[in-house]
């Protein structure tokens, strides 16, 4: 049972021979192989894997696998109740593993978004920064020399001017005022 103590009373199969000299039995849909020599007293148990995300008894299987089981059991027209447990087992494994399929493709999705997002932005700096160069070297190559010059020169009186009239202002006082 769930809780792992032993069914009372034991379950039991059909035990089948196979053609490699191997046993299988066959219950509710599962079919279990055993190797090797049988005594009398065996026992074994067998454990349902643990269908929660994360854990390490999941079934895995590839999306094509997948849609193949899927394929295959659906095609499978039996309607015994063995049939149908295996069918209802395999319906739902097979959409977990679709449904994480689908979660991987997002999560890919995701990152080359991100990844994009940053290319976008890196060739948008790239723009800008070779625009602005553009505009630098431009006013450089255009400059007249003559006006820049005098502008220059302008600039220099007007310096001059400022630098004097803050000294004789600097140099005011009361007592130079009052005389």
């Amino acid at each position: 049972d769930s809780d792992g103590e032993s069914l009372d009373p034991e379950v039991t199969g059909n035990l089948e021979a196979g053609p490699d000299g191997s046993f299988s039995i066959r219950y509710a849909g599962v079919v279990v192989k055993l190797d090797g020599e049988l005594q009398a007293g065996d026992a074994f148990t067998i454990e349902r894997g643990d269908l929660a995300d994360g854990s390490q008894n999941r079934e895995k299987r590839s999306i094509l696998d997948t849609i193949g089981l899927l394929r295959e059991t659906l095609a499978n027209d039996s309607d015994d109740a063995d049939s149908r447990l295996q069918r209802r087992d395999v319906l739902s494994l097979s959409i977990s593993n679709i449904d994480n399929a689908m979660n991987k493709v997002l999560g890919v999705q995701t990152t080359l978004g991100a990844r994009l997002n940053i290319i976008d932005s890196s060739e948008n700096e790239l723009s800008e920064a070779k625009l602005i160069n553009q505009t630098i070297t431009s006013e450089l190559e255009d400059l007249d020399y003559a006006e820049a010059l005098s502008r220059l020169s302008l600039q220099s009186v007007v310096l001059e001017a400022a630098q004097q009239s803050f000294v004789k202002i600097s140099s005011l006082n009361l007592f130079n005022f009052i005389r």
